[in-house]
């Protein structure tokens, strides 16, 4: 039991992210009414405000020292619904030049609340002077001079729920560890005394 207590510690401790960076989500209420489609016309005509509210946000941009920089970016949905806009399309994209790919690793799902860095993006400053996301209807543009400067190489936060995940498999993992030794040790202890 203890080592499965310490599993679950030496899990969130792994897969917690830096402070200067670390996500803070609206859990009021804990369970979204929904997923808003922005993509869908249905859905942007019933819930007109709900996609026009996302917003991107720059945390901070980190200079990695060989003419590449990393920017933390994260997100604000001021609604309570999920607001689903895939990666790549016209709603979600990031810009840079013709090598930079609009689906560079950002979320197509955005729950209420804020995050700080939700993902990074890479670029050249020499090919590449300003990048841009454009989410929703609000175009964010960036460059090497943004912002605040990271104080260390920024990593895109794990949801809550992953992180729940993975430290319960671990918790798992380590009990079925030491309850297996355990039986071992006991059936060796009987088989002991019985000869």
């Amino acid at each position: 039991m203890i080592l499965a207590a310490l599993t679950l510690a030496a899990g969130a401790s792994i897969l917690a992210a830096p402070n200067a960076h670390a996500a803070t989500f609206n859990t009021d209420p804990s369970t979204t009414p929904g997923t808003v489609n922005c993509l869908s016309w249905q859905d942007q005509a019933a819930y007109p405000t709900a996609c026009s509210g996302l917003t991107p946000t720059l945390s901070c941009v980190w200079d990695n020292g060989d003419g590449t920089y990393t920017a933390a970016l994260g997100f604000t949905n001021p609604s309570t619904y999920t607001i689903e806009a895939d990666a790549g399309s016209y709603l979600n994209s990031v810009y840079g030049n013709k090598s930079t790919p609009k689906d560079s690793g950002q979320p197509s799902f955005f729950r209420p609340g804020t995050s700080v860095t939700e993902f990074t993006v890479d670029w050249t400053q020499s090919k590449v002077g300003v990048m841009e996301w454009q989410l929703g209807d609000q175009m964010l543009t960036f460059s090497s001079s943004s912002g605040p400067a990271c104080t260390q190489h920024p990593v895109p936060i794990f949801s809550n729920a992953t992180l729940l995940g993975v430290t319960a498999f671990l918790g798992m993992c380590a009990f079925a560890v030491w309850n297996r030794r355990s039986l071992r040790r006991k059936a060796w202890i009987r088989a002991l005394s019985r000869g």
